[in-house]
This record gives C-alpha cells, structure tokens and sequence, in this order.
C-alpha cells in the first residue's frame, strides 16, 4: 500500500437542556449533505492536543466557551485509506456542558436539535 497521510480530528457530542443530540446538516465534503456531531481536524503544526481541538471547534461551530474539564473523551476510531487519500484518527468527545439554545447557521451547515430516538432515521 502506498504511503497515505495521517489526519487526526474530533467529534463532539453535545446535547440540550433536553437531552436532544445537536447535529449539524454538512455544506461541505466530507460527508455533504449529510448530519454529523461538531468536529474538525487538530492543528498538528501548532501542537494541538485533541482537548484543545475540541475545545476551539465548539467555540467557533457552536459559539459556547468551554474548557477540557467539560469533556469526556469516549472512544477513538481509526479509518484506514479513506477515500484512497488518507488515514484518520478520530477522537470523540461527550461535551458534559448543555448547548442552552440552537446555533444560528455557519458556512459549514445548519444545526438541529434531535431526540436519540429520531437518530436512525
């Protein structure tokens, strides 16, 4: 196998008040058009660990300020050649800090509130 990349990221699960899971509807590639938690690639150049990572991406996705203390790390994936371009390493966070309301719109998508229930389909 040819040498591929390595890009490390993070998910974050955040709920309500409610207990609904925020997702965001994705602008943009990877997975356009499709709902996913909050998240985005760590910026190696600069050492960031994935708390820090995960910590930034709320803040400029969603608009809370919280700090690694309100985060459970709960699981890490590793996908191997993605899409023929890189390997990832993903971190998942459960954000311990509720979202008191709906993010307005980013360029990156839309958010939605959504009951685990409601999640499959």
């Amino acid at each position: 196998m040819e040498a591929l990349p390595y890009k490390i990221s993070t998910l974050i699960y955040l709920r309500n008040e409610a207990g609904e899971l925020l997702l965001m509807k994705r602008n943009k590639s990877p997975n356009k058009g499709l709902w996913s938690p909050i998240g985005g690639k760590l910026e190696t150049g600069t050492g960031e660990s994935p708390y820090e990572a995960a910590c930034r991406e709320v803040g400029e996705e969603v608009g809370l300020s919280i700090e690694a203390s309100d985060l459970h790390l709960f699981s890490m994936i590793a996908e191997k050649n993605y899409e023929d371009r890189c390997h990832w390493l993903m971190f998942l966070f459960e954000c311990k800090k509720p979202v008191p309301s709906l993010p307005p719109p980013i360029d990156e998508g839309t958010f939605a509130f959504f009951k685990e229930s409601e999640i499959d389909n």
